[in-house]
């Protein structure tokens, strides 16, 4: 028998009983839960991003952030006549050619960062905020995702394996691409799982993608991968995602790079010919199991070093559980479009790295993307895990399930902040206990394969200068004289602006090991190790240093007189 309210009801149009059914308050529809993940994480990072030192790859990126502003000032300042004569517009847009290969989206976000929040901090973490704020905002948008469709523990467990990938949380303090390339392509998978549902989905799905593709190429390999999950999964479901994706794709990514609005097939295929041609820019060192490769003369690095990284530089408990869930989806759930969305996206760039002679240094840094993934899948693990356990003890109430999942969410936590507490910042060089840690991963073993053969670490100690920040660099300076001359190796392309900053002193002279009264080490064995440098490798493993800089106890820097 129907209550009087309900009679009331079922004289309205249906139109207007549906809306009222589908249409929440505004603050429910608000997901507050996701802001605040992202704010916590923002102002989690904002603590910790002044404690990096300048890594290899920024000074080129803060370069072409100035140069950027400088072109938008002319443009807002002079005017487009100004602002987009040829020769302006290459000096400010610097992307896309020979000597900055690099797309211009990393550089955009950078300037939007430094302009807004930057401006208010020091360098280099100023340059640093736009990679910060897109970060934060991806672990909001997991957070509201998998809560949406797990629930509130899994959505704690996916931030947490996020923020406790000791490697992941190092790279995303830094002004680069890679973390980038995964940040979009979570929020286009996103995106693209609900476009479904109406137009301002798909039309969010092909914005991501065309920001997205004008970080790296790398992300490009995201486009073809969503075609196929669409294909196999929603058929006839998601035509608006692929016109939008058809469409509003391409014109965002041309947006974002005015060189090629004059001529935008051409700019395409012409950086197309500009990657393929430049052999020598894939020719960076790579150091793996005692041996080094991709160097000019050497082999490419082999395929199972894909498998093998992930395995030993992401923490154990994230591996168990994204195991539990791998297991249980490829048994019981290989039907889920959306545990299929998260494992074929994990799995792309792993398996175009794995491809002969694809460029495969800096550790696991070019798949970086892959790890995003794996944390949503260890969530799912951890769900599973839940669900079987409180089945299993015959506890289903929502208060159980609640106590557990805390006690659970709490060990985890600590699991995550340990290694990251230990070893900061020293968090590229992370190494889990599979190998002993970074200790394990560093001690010298003996390697028959390579000429002027002697007991080597197996992995690579560190590779981006991260770990030699503003309180190291001034320790190190100590050991100086006034107008001493120093040999920097493996290269820093930042030291002038070290300088410039005042984080190295303006009498030091940066010269050749001809010059040379002091070198400074840094632990990429990839380039210590190459025969072509020498004895510098066995100098640095069993040198006596006048100062040096440690991790974990493994020496990751150290200063010697010449």
């Amino acid at each position: 028998m129907a209550a009087p309210d309900d009679n009331v009801a079922t004289t309205q149009p249906a139109g207007d009983a549906q809306t009222a059914r589908t249409r929440r308050p505004l603050l429910q529809r608000i997901p507050i839960g996701g802001i605040v993940v992202s704010i916590v994480v923002m102002l989690l990072m904002g603590i910790t991003v002044r404690d990096y030192g300048l890594t290899t790859d920024e000074p080129i990126y803060i370069l072409n952030t100035h140069r950027f502003i400088d072109w938008t000032v002319d443009l807002f300042g002079q005017g487009p006549s100004v602002a987009f004569e040829k020769e302006r517009l290459r000096e400010g847009i610097y992307f896309a050619r020979s000597d900055s290969k690099n797309l211009p989206a990393t550089t955009l976000i950078a300037a939007l960062g430094y302009v807004t929040v930057g401006q208010f901090d020091s360098a280099p973490a100023a340059y640093r905020w736009g990679n910060v704020i897109v970060f934060a905002i991806t672990c909001g948008v997991v957070f509201q995702w998998i809560r949406r469709e797990l629930s509130y523990g899994a959505a704690m467990i996916a931030v947490l394996a996020l923020l406790g990938t000791p490697r992941l949380f190092a790279n995303a303090h830094f002004l680069n691409i890679d973390t980038l390339v995964g940040c979009f392509w979570v929020l286009a998978a996103w995106a693209l799982y609900y476009s479904r549902e109406n137009w301002r989905w798909s039309i969010g799905f092909a914005l991501f993608c065309g920001v997205g593709m004008m970080t790296k190429p790398t992300f490009w390999f995201a486009l073809p991968w969503f075609c196929v999950w669409g294909l196999f999964y929603h058929r006839r479901e998601l035509w608006r995602a692929a016109v939008c994706l058809a469409t509003v794709t391409p014109l965002t990514a041309l947006l974002l790079i005015p060189l090629w609005w004059s001529n935008p097939v051409g700019g395409f295929f012409d950086y197309i010919a500009l990657l393929r041609q430049e052999e020598n820019g894939w020719q960076i060192d790579a150091f793996y199991l005692g041996d080094v490769y991709q160097m000019t003369g050497m082999p490419p690095v082999p395929w199972h070093s894909v498998i093998v990284l992930p395995l030993v530089t992401t923490p154990i408990w994230i591996l168990v559980l994204a195991a539990v869930g791998l297991v249980h989806w490829l048994r019981r759930e290989r039907t889920s479009d959306l545990l299929g969305l998260w494992v074929g996206s994990s799995w792309v760039l792993p398996l175009i790295v794995m491809l002969p002679s694809t460029p495969a240094h800096d550790g696991v840094r070019l798949y970086r993307a892959s790890f995003f993934f794996l944390a949503l899948i260890a969530a799912y693990g951890f769900q599973t895990l839940s669900d079987r356990w409180l089945k299993r003890t015959d506890q289903s109430t929502d208060s159980t399930r609640l106590r557990w999942e805390w006690v659970a969410i709490a060990a985890l936590a600590a699991l995550a902040v340990w290694p990251l507490w230990r070893m900061h910042p020293g968090q590229l060089s992370y190494y889990n206990l599979a190998v002993g840690g970074l200790h394990g991963a560093a001690m010298p073993q003996e390697v028959s394969s390579l000429p002027g053969n002697f007991k080597r670490p197996q992995f690579e100690i560190d590779y981006w200068w991260a770990a030699m920040n503003e309180p190291a660099w001034a320790e190190m300076q100590q050991q100086l004289p006034q107008g001493a001359k120093l040999w920097v190796f493996p290269e820093h392309f930042g030291l002038e602006r070290l300088q410039e900053w005042e984080d190295l002193r303006q009498d030091i002279t940066i010269v050749g090991p001809d010059q040379a009264q002091y070198l400074l080490l840094y632990g990429r064995l990839g380039r210590l190790l190459d025969p072509r440098s020498g004895n510098l490798g066995r100098l640095f493993l069993e040198g006596q240093p006048l100062w040096e800089l440690r991790i974990d106890g493994v020496r990751v820097a150290a200063l010697f007189r010449m």
